[in-house]
Order: C-alpha cells, then sequence, then structure tokens
C-alpha cells in the first residue's frame, strides 16, 4: 500500500468507528506485513491522525476540533528496502527456504563445521545472482517476520 490507500483506509476506520463523534483527538494506526509479528513494532507503516500530524498536540486543541487535523504516515524501513529490490515477499520466501535446504545438506555432511552458517549464504548468492547482502537482508527478514520454518 502506498501512503495515499494507507489513509484512505485510517479514514473509513475514523469514519466506521465514530471517533470524531466520540471526540477522540488522536488516533495510531500500525499496519503490519503478511507473516509478521503484530505483538512488536509496526512492519510496514504507521499512521497518526492528530492536530498538524503530530500526536504530541492532541492535548492542545478542543474536543471535536478537526480542522488541523492531518495524517503523519511512516512507511518502515524494510517496505522501502523490498521496493528497491524488486523480489517479491514469495520470491524472499522461496529463497530463504532454499538458504535453509541448503544448510541441511551441509550440517548432513559436516555436523560439527561451525561455518555452515556462511557457505550456505554464500551458495545462495552465487544460485540468485544476488549481492551478499540482498541474501543477508533475506536471511535476517525471516527472523525479525517469524517465517516458519519450512518442512524439507
Amino acid at each position: 500500500m502506498n501512503k495515499s490507500e494507507i489513509e484512505l483506509v485510517c479514514n473509513d476506520i475514523i469514519e466506521s468507528q465514530n471517533y470524531k463523534r466520540y471526540g477522540y483527538n488522536a488516533v495510531s494506526f500500525l499496519f503490519y506485513l503478511p507473516n509478521t509479528d503484530t505483538n512488536g513494532q509496526y512492519s510496514a507503516a504507521m499512521a497518526e491522525w492528530a492536530p498538524f500530524g503530530e500526536w504530541s498536540k492532541a492535548g492542545q486543541m478542543l474536543p471535536r476540533d478537526y480542522s488541523n487535523h492531518e495524517f503523519k504516515i511512516t512507511i518502515a524501513d524494510e517496505v522501502k528496502h523490498i521496493d528497491k529490490t524488486g523480489i517479491s515477499l514469495d520470491q524472499r520466501m522461496r529463497i530463504f527456504y532454499n538458504i535453509a535446504a541448503i544448510q541441511d545438506s551441509l550440517i548432513a555432511l559436516n555436523p560439527n563445521d561451525p561455518s555452515v552458517g556462511k557457505k550456505s549464504l554464500a551458495i545462495a548468492e552465487k544460485k540468485y545472482g544476488l549481492s551478499s547482502k540482498d541474501i543477508s537482508l533475506i536471511y535476517l527478514e525471516r527472523l525479525k517476520k517469524n517465517w516458519p520454518i519450512p518442512a524439507l
């Protein structure tokens, strides 16, 4: 979703939940990507509807005075990176699952090898033609978003 779409969703919620009628001076919305932990920080975006877009100014306004209310929308850094790489979530998950399969194969060959992690990432770099940074980001994304471990 882009910022305009996020604002439309938030406006719909504000109207459907009667936030204006009940005199709310500020509302915060957290957006999460699929397969991410919703108990932590937002993974997609955060929107704040408040006077001048600033939550801290909510107490300075009279109840039900929405003349200066604006949205302040923050897109998560992870989303910006994903947009730059052009790699879809499905593709990133498949790459991670292949990294896990490579690791399992290497562990089966040499269970005491401490460099299995590094070796599996290097193999994935060559296989997918991606930089070590992109492969590492995909691997870390799995940890941040708590993707399920594939059944191999």
